[in-house]
């Protein structure tokens, strides 16, 4: 393998276990990858690591912000409630929600995450 796919491999390995919610050894358990090279490679594609191999595009932060659309009224007769999600943070709502409470809510998760 290439080292550019392994360290690709490595990265979507990391992702997947920041996306789980596990600890690193209840992911790599599960996932047969070896603990020891987990760590390693954390630490090498981290981005605070100054004399990371890793190139400079392979990793990009993006920030999204936060957007209210109006739901229509109707759509809240027919459903018992609506999920948000944003990030490992879920946002139940249910008939008869403040907007302006939403509104609220949803950018102190965005901050949060």
């Amino acid at each position: 393998m290439r080292s550019k796919e392994r360290m690709n491999k490595w990265a979507e390995h990391i992702e997947a276990h920041k996306a789980s919610g596990q600890t690193v050894t209840k992911w790599c358990e599960a996932n047969s990858v070896n603990a020891k090279q987990f760590y390693n490679w954390r630490k090498r594609l981290s981005p605070s690591t100054n004399n990371s191999p890793t190139p400079k595009n392979l990793f990009i932060q993006a920030k999204a912000a936060p957007s209210i659309v109006p739901v229509n009224d109707q759509k809240l007769h027919n459903e018992s409630s609506i999920s948000i999600r944003i990030g490992m943070a879920v946002i139940d709502l249910h008939r008869g929600f403040e907007e302006d409470m939403l509104t609220s809510v949803v950018r102190a998760v965005t901050r949060a995450c």
